[in-house]
Parts: structure tokens; C-alpha cells; sequence
């Protein structure tokens, strides 16, 4: 079977999620090809899978650093500085950027360049909606992998801005939100996380595996040498903040606990945080494979992303979210109400808050407790494999 996944051209949408389900298709004997914007592709390369290179296809963090050409697109940044306060991004705003900016852009660039391969199915990552606008238009079954569970897909102005798209592809407008799901919703968060409403809705599954090489140098664990461990990760985050901003907060934090902290930061925040120096409990690396390193972990601190909080809780690892937007801190919500993360909003975030919040989270021993419960039931849920089985089913 001819199987098109597409992804944004964000490397942690794409490379630890997207790519390793067409990889496993590509094992099971289909026809893969993954399309995605031009600067994943020397990412993919690497992977020997197919790909379709959409031109004029921009990665989200591209736009907000350059807020001249997200303009010029119509692309609308959502309001606050990073690491200075949770930026808001309205449901009417998530309409315009995803669906008739971003969506709209790969959707017709996708249409345009499957003249000469046509799949028999489309498997897309949630923020990307050119790949059901795509398949609508071409009359493609279509599968959704979530990875942004709080989306507000529910909202009028996102049902508004599909059935503008659809109708200017030439196709009738649709009534209800989930109809953008396709035929498949695939989370590889636990059912517990979605409400009732939600959980009907989807199958879950456990993450698939990433190829990871070597995946993190052996002397970082010579040099945690038997203490508790806290990670701290902040993704896509920390170059968008540009500034040291909370990170020299949180590493002058982590000195003052009896624990063993290891920072992923690179780039100018990073030279910036070592001119003001590390604590010598703090050891800052430019990249770790988190899903291996989680293994040796005690605590995750992060911006809330999706990836690190369904890689935490793969792990059996408690987590503590710094969100950077309005979405992140409702997933942290959510994993909150779950028992087994907390979060600090950066309205409220100072030293004396990050300290009484980090030093009850390494030793709460029953949100641990809680967070190897809910590995043991992710541990339980259908391999990914199941899910290529499930998606190619719903297709035919």
C-alpha cells in the first residue's frame, strides 16, 4: 500500500513521532514517502526514506523568529514575550495560522506535487492540515497521529476557516470539527489524559522506538555518580527565548538542591549562561537522546511541549512544566490533574516559587508512585505496529 505521511517541518514534530511510523511502514513492505518543508529534509536524508519537498512550506519556529516574513504570509504571532509570560494564542488566531496560512501553503503545495504519485492513504501529525485539505480534495482516506490533544478544534472560528478552505478547493462545507480526524485518531498518550467525550474518539498506543545511535555520552552518569538525577529540557523553547530569561533562574535553583542536574541548552542562551557560570552540581550539554536519559531520571523540568510530557510519562518520570503558551499550560493541566506533574506559570514564576515547587517534586514519593502506574498501563497499550495495522484497516 501506498502510504504519504506528512509532518510540519519541525524537527520535534517529524523526527521523533512522524518518522519513526513511516519507518515502521517502510519495514512492513508499503510504499512511504514523507513530505514535509525544505528544512527537515537534510534530517531525513539521513533515514533513506522518500520524501516529497514542498516548496514555500515555513517551520513554525522559522516564522516567529522572523516575524517580518510571518507577516508577509499572514501568519499571526501570538502576543507576550517569550519566557516573559505565557503567550496567548486565541482559537481564532490557531484557525488563521494553522488551517489558512500553514495549512492552506502545504495543502495546495502537496496537491501540486502528488500529480505523479498518488497515495492510497494520508497519515498526518495534528498541527499539519494541508494533508487533510490534501486528502478531502483528492478523495484520499486519512488518519491523524495527535500530537496537540488541546487544539481547539472545537471552536467555531476552526470549524469557520476548514470550511473556507474547503469550499475554496471546491468541496462542500462539513458540519462537525472531528470530521478533520479522518478515520483514525491515534494518541500515544494514556485514555486517562482525554476527557469522556474525548476518549471514544481515538485508539491509543504505545511511542514507537527512535533510532538513537549513541545516546548520551556514558560520562554523564560517571559524573552523576549515584545521586538523584533532574533533567531539564525546554525543546524548540529556549531558542525562541533567545535570552538567558528563566533558565539562569532555574540552573542558580537546581545549585542550591542536593540532586545532580543536567540542563540541554545550546546556542547563544547557552554561552550566555556559562559566561554567568554553573553551580557545580549543573552539568549543561548542547543535546541528549531524553527519551534513553529519562531512564536514569528522577524529574523532568520543561516548557510542557508534547514530546516531553508523553516521553516522561513513558518513563515512569514525574514532570514539572515551565509553559511558554497557553497551550503547553493546558496540557500541564491536564497532567496535573493526573497526579503525576506540576507546573509553574511564568506569571508566577520567581526563585523563591521554583525552589519550594522543585523540592517537593524530587521527593514526592507518591506522585513517583503515580507516574510508574501510568507507565505500567502505557506498557500495556498496543505496540505501534497495531496502529499501522489499525490506520491501514480504516483506510480499506
Amino acid at each position: 500500500m501506498k502510504i504519504l505521511f506528512t509532518s510540519q517541518p519541525e524537527y520535534s514534530h517529524l523526527i521523533p513521532i512522524v518518522l519513526p511510523m513511516a519507518l515502521l511502514a517502510d519495514k512492513a513492505g508499503h510504499d512511504v514517502v514523507v513530505a514535509t518543508g525544505a528544512e527537515m529534509m537534510p534530517h531525513l536524508r539521513s533515514h533513506h526514506v522518500n520524501t516529497l519537498e514542498l516548496p514555500g512550506v515555513a517551520s513554525i519556529g522559522s516564522l516567529v523568529r522572523n516575524p517580518e516574513r510571518a507577516r508577509a504570509i499572514g501568519f499571526q504571532l501570538p502576543v507576550g514575550d517569550f519566557g516573559a509570560a505565557t503567550r496567548i494564542m486565541p482559537p481564532e488566531m490557531y484557525a488563521i495560522d494553522f488551517v489558512s496560512v500553514l495549512g492552506s501553503r502545504f495543502g495546495r503545495s502537496l496537491i501540486t506535487v502528488l500529480d505523479d504519485w498518488q497515495p492510497d492513504v494520508i497519515v498526518r501529525e495534528s498541527t499539519e492540515f494541508g494533508g487533510y485539505l490534501a486528502a478531502e480534495y483528492m478523495g484520499i482516506p486519512h488518519a491523524v497521529i495527535d500530537l496537540n490533544p488541546t487544539a481547539p478544534i472545537g471552536h467555531p472560528a476552526f470549524l469557520a476557516q476548514i470550511n473556507t478552505e474547503r469550499e475554496m478547493l471546491g468541496l462542500p462545507g462539513v458540519s462537525e470539527p472531528s470530521q478533520v480526524q479522518g478515520e483514525l485518531r491515534a494518541s500515544f498518550l494514556p485514555e486517562a489524559f482525554y476527557s469522556s467525550e474525548e476518549v471514544s474518539a481515538g485508539r491509543y498506543y504505545q511511542l514507537p522506538s527512535v533510532e538513537q545511535g549513541e545516546a548520551f555520552d556514558p560520562e554523564i552518569l560517571k559524573w552523576v555518580d549515584g545521586r538523584s538525577v533532574v533533567l531539564v529540557s525546554a525543546g524548540m523553547a529556549a531558542h525562541l527565548v533567545g535570552e538567558v530569561g528563566p533558565f539562569g533562574t532555574i540552573i542558580s535553583v537546581l545549585g542550591d538542591l542536593p540532586i545532580a542536574a543536567v540542563v540541554v541548552l545550546d546556542g547563544d542562551v547557552a554561552q550566555k549562561v556559562r559566561v554567568a557560570g554553573l553551580p557545580k552540581n549543573v552539568m549543561m550539554v548542547p543535546r541528549i537522546s531524553q527519551r534513553a536519559f529519562l531512564g536514569h531520571c528522577s524529574l523532568l523540568v520543561s516548557h510542557g511541549g508534547f514530546n516531553s510530557v508523553v516521553e516522561a510519562l513513558t518513563a515512569g518520570v514525574p514532570g514539572m512544566a515551565i509553559p511558554m503558551t497557553n497551550e503547553q499550560a493546558e496540557l500541564a493541566d491536564r497532567i496535573s490533574d493526573l497526579g503525576v506533574s506540576t507546573y509553574l506559570r511564568l506569571e508566577d514564576f520567581s526563585a523563591e516559587a521554583l525552589w519550594a515547587m522543585l523540592s517537593r517534586a524530587v521527593a514526592d514519593e507518591a506522585m513517583i508512585g503515580r507516574a510508574n502506574a501510568v507507565k505500567q498501563h502505557i506498557r500495556g497499550l498496543p505496540r505501534p505496529e497495531q496502529m499501522m495495522d489499525d490506520i491501514l484497516r480504516f483506510a480499506s
